[in-house]
């Protein structure tokens, strides 16, 4: 009977399949949100099914066109420091083993930023616990979407909500418009021609009556 030999090569990638898949696997997901342009919004990030760490640095990845990230502080999750720089960075004295919000990114929507999803990204570096033993790590990112305003003003009801009916705009006119002026033109020039032919017939008037007295 023919034994099957299996290259050693086959018998490592078996093995690290096997580790890999017995391994705990922390998963990390960037909470997503809406907002409009000049707001200012808080996305967590969350982390599940954790086996407990002590260090983790990510490397936040964003639209820097259209977003700033202008703070970012721990989460419900307890950690001794949370650092921003280029990279984030989450240390604790012991192992933090519950699941929850390990930070709060905030950020500044551009004042002139384009409408849409805005994709919020964490590039994983490293995460380890108390023992310097590395934790794999998944990480899902997030959106922020920046809605457009329409600029409709819509009228209140009566128990403070709204009723989505837009209110009428009433336009104020603050000057006459060309007809209007034309025909006050039109009435100026009647009146201007009517005191030059009262003149001319005064004028007349006056030299006949010269010329009679002269007689």
């Amino acid at each position: 009977m023919k034994k099957t030999v299996f290259p050693p090569v086959i018998l490592a990638l078996a093995l690290i399949f096997a580790l890999n898949c017995g391994a705990v696997c922390a998963h990390i997901s960037v909470s997503s949100a809406a907002a409009k342009a000049g707001d200012t919004v808080d996305i967590p990030v969350v982390i599940e099914n954790n086996p407990g760490f002590c260090y983790l640095r990510v490397r936040p990845e964003f639209d820097t066109a259209n977003l700033e990230l202008i703070a970012v502080k721990a989460g419900d999750v307890y950690a001794d420091t949370v650092a921003k720089a280029v990279n984030i960075s989450v240390e604790n004295g012991s192992d933090m083993k519950v699941d929850g919000s390990i930070l709060i990114m905030t950020f500044k929507i551009g004042e002139t930023a384009e409408p849409g999803d805005h994709p919020v990204e964490l590039k994983f570096i490293e995460c380890y616990n108390y023992d310097e033993e590395d934790v794999a790590v998944d990480i899902t990112g997030g959106v922020i979407k920046v809605t457009g305003d329409c600029g409709v003003i819509t009228r209140a009801a009566e128990n403070g909500g709204d009723t989505g009916v837009p209110i009428p705009r009433v336009t104020v006119p603050t000057e006459n418009t060309t007809e209007e002026k034309t025909k006050s033109g039109g009435s100026a020039v009647v009146i201007a021609a009517c005191i030059l032919a009262f003149a001319a017939a005064a004028a007349v008037s006056a030299i006949v009556i010269i010329k009679r007295k002269r007689k």
